[in-house]
């Protein structure tokens, strides 16, 4: 039984799932684990392979840049690494990006900023 935040968190997943595809994506994969790692939300737009991790918040303030932090950064990393490897997207451009979504307790209402490109492989992290 899911605790009313793990609840939250995939209502959340859901409502960027549907953003992406609404924003002319293809949802390749959801929760995809392995050993190093789990990405939210693997997603397809032309040549472009999405790999999204999804935050909710209930406030509006706080700063983005420590939203994923490094450590989550290099797990994200290795495990679409090792998703591209293993699904041939050697010609495809892969990107990092971010959702957050903000749940307004009081109205019971979501909104959805989206960063793409949020970091990239190539920083030293």
């Amino acid at each position: 039984m899911k605790t009313e935040l793990q609840q939250r968190g995939l209502e959340a997943e859901t409502l960027v799932a549907d953003y992406l595809i609404k924003n002319g994506y293809r949802i390749c994969a959801r929760n995809y684990t392995i050993r190093a790692g789990e990405i939210d939300i693997i997603a397809q737009k032309d040549e472009v392979i999405a790999f999204v991790e999804v935050k909710m918040r209930t406030t509006k303030h706080f700063n983005t840049s420590l939203v994923v932090d490094r450590t989550k950064q290099r797990k994200i990393i290795t495990t679409a690494r090792t998703y591209a490897a293993s699904h041939s997207y050697y010609q495809h451009i892969l990107r990092f990006d971010v959702a957050l979504v903000h749940y307004e307790p009081s109205t019971g209402n979501d909104s959805i900023t989206f960063i793409p490109n949020a970091f990239t492989a190539y920083e030293k992290i």
